[in-house]
């Protein structure tokens, strides 16, 4: 009797769960930022716009797994710089940044219309830089790093199957110097399960 149960409560759980589970697609857009350097350039721009991409698999209501790709802009600074050995030029800087990774997502049901978002992962950042100068020509470089990436949002459902949200998520990149940097977007975002 009690193997009979307990076969019963393993077999309605799996059938709830194959219930619950299904995929969702996602966009986002809004503004990204960098936190550059910008000492001794004449004019340094370190935000504008970025967005991002994402689907995946909700096991229950509240947990799954993405994958997920960010644009996170560029920054872009310009100003007379000296070169040693070289010596002085006027110089446009291009730095864009992209990730690309995979994570879980959480859900928090505040009501049956809001909610809460999280999620957590392990991306490969890509920082990409254009340098083009007056005197010396142009170049471009890049890097590539894994590095956690981290976000947060509320949403409000429009129905069962579309939410949309306020998220805010960031990570860390790597420039060519093997400097660290943080970038991050805020955005409107719209999931839609199916």
């Amino acid at each position: 009797m009690i193997k009979q149960v307990a076969i019963g409560v393993l077999l309605s759980s799996t059938i709830m769960s194959a219930a619950v589970a299904e995929g969702f697609v996602a966009v986002g857009a809004g503004t990204a930022s960098a936190k550059a350097d910008c000492t001794g350039w004449n004019t340094c721009k370190d935000s504008g716009s970025g967005y991002k991409l994402s689907g995946g698999y909700m096991f229950t209501d509240r947990m799954g797994v993405e994958a997920v790709y960010f644009n996170m802009g560029k920054v872009t600074a310009s100003g007379t710089r000296f070169y040693p050995g070289f010596g002085s030029s006027f110089t446009d800087t291009e730095i864009k940044t992209t990730g690309f990774g995979v994570g879980i997502l959480g859900l928090l049901p505040l009501a049956t219309e809001w909610s809460l978002s999280y999620r957590l992962g392990l991306l490969n950042a890509k920082s990409m830089i254009d340098v083009s100068t007056t005197n010396f020509g142009s170049a471009s470089d890049s890097k590539s790093a894994s590095n956690i990436y981290l976000g947060i949002g509320g949403g409000y459902n429009v129905n069962s199957n579309i939410t949309v949200a306020l998220e805010y998520d960031f990570f860390n990149a790597t420039d060519v110097t093997d400097s660290k940097y943080t970038v991050s977007l805020t955005s409107l975002a719209a999931r839609y399960r199916f």
